[in-house]
């Protein structure tokens, strides 16, 4: 969602300044690719872009493509074949054998307004958009349906003319959380679809002020979380300048600030207080809740007496949400280098990673 949402605040920026855009989706890949399904980009009319559907070595001739869909004013679709063994039609030397196929679309008002609904719900969304379309479908590349979890399926756009194989590939997507490409229907009935689970941006609270604490508010911005940074002083601290204007400070009681937030799966609560009482009351508050992911800063002896003090029972109830010591082993020493192996875990644990090594792992690196 935080690439969506990106995207859209450049598209108002620049339509406020008059250029016109395309939105670029990576709608399909075979093999190998950079970037995955759902990856998005958008390109103005002087070719200036903002996100990625590649390492950069589409990005250029996707420019000068955008050019055309600006003048012409329809969708388009293009594919690349990048597992030709010569490559000098793109003059890439690329090396990653996966064939990509990407929709390229007028990023007018009405498109705007679509994905606009998308990026302000609350919860998970299903959105569909179709990049093949037969003539009997009564559908055309670039058509779009967004469905919020518990949604009626039954009002999927195309389903009766596909058949059910379309709403079993929707709960497919709201189960499993991966993007995935569908082609269902026969002859010129038939439809190409990209499939998305978009969820609201991921939210870290921390709970802290010190350099370690600040050095993670900003690693988390850039990866797009909505961050918190609850701590009494928190409100000075932000006025000094010493964290993103994305950040939200909290000062007071941080046990307290809790209760007007949400705390749930897709939140990761950090305590970087270095405050033993403090620490204790944040635990009664959080291993009790169903946030999904709690860290703890701190040696084996005051974890050990913080754990005393709240009781076993919570602790073992939190389970494998509980991470202590926080962070993975990177020989992190510096505030900074603390941050990053913060930051990393959190990120590991969000794709339901271990954080290891990409070279020992057995499968692909990205999900199938």
């Amino acid at each position: 969602m935080h690439e969506l949402r990106r995207i859209l605040s450049a598209r108002r920026a620049l339509a406020a300044e008059g250029h016109r855009t395309v939105l670029i989706t990576l709608v399909e890949v075979t093999g190998s690719a950079y970037r995955r399904p759902g990856a998005r980009m958008l390109v103005d009319d002087g070719g200036a872009t903002v996100g990625a559907v590649s390492s950069g070595c589409l990005e250029g001739d996707l420019a000068e493509r955008a050019r055309s869909v600006i003048r012409e004013g329809r969708v388009r679709v293009v594919d690349y074949d990048l597992e030709e063994r010569d490559d000098l039609t793109w003059g890439l030397g690329m090396g990653c054998p996966g064939r990509v196929r990407l929709l390229l679309e007028p990023m007018d008002a009405g498109l705007t307004a679509v994905l606009d609904g998308v990026a302000a719900e609350e919860g998970p969304v299903v959105l569909g958009t179709l990049f093949e379309a037969g003539p009997a479908s009564g559908l055309e590349p670039g058509d779009r349906f967004a469905l919020a979890a518990g949604a009626d399926l039954d009002q999927v756009p195309g389903s009766r003319a596909v058949g059910d194989g379309l709403i079993t590939a929707v709960q497919e997507v709201l189960a499993a959380g991966r993007p995935r490409t569908a082609r269902l229907g026969e002859d010129d009935g038939a439809i190409g679809l990209l499939l998305e689970r978009l969820d609201p941006p991921f939210q870290i609270l921390i709970f802290g002020s010190g350099a370690d604490a600040r050095h993670l508010a900003r690693l988390a911005v850039e990866l797009g979380w909505e961050t918190v940074l609850l701590a009494p002083g928190a409100e000075e601290v932000a006025r000094r300048g010493d964290l993103p204007v994305e950040v939200t400070a909290i000062g007071g009681n941080p046990v307290t600030a809790t209760e007007g937030l949400r705390l749930d799966g897709r939140t990761a609560a950090v305590l970087l207080s270095h405050h033993f009482e403090r620490d204790r009351a944040l635990l009664e508050r959080l291993l009790p809740s169903k946030v999904g992911y709690i860290g703890l800063l701190g040696s084996g002896p005051r974890r050990r007496s913080l754990f005393e003090a709240v009781g076993e029972g919570l602790v073992t109830a939190a389970g494998d949400r509980l991470h202590a010591p926080v962070g993975l082993d990177l020989g992190a020493e510096r505030p900074e280098e603390i941050a990053l192996a913060v930051a990393g875990e959190i990120q590991a644990a969000l794709r339901g990673r271990n954080g290891g090594f990409l070279r020992d792992r057995d499968h692909p690196i990205h999900d199938r």
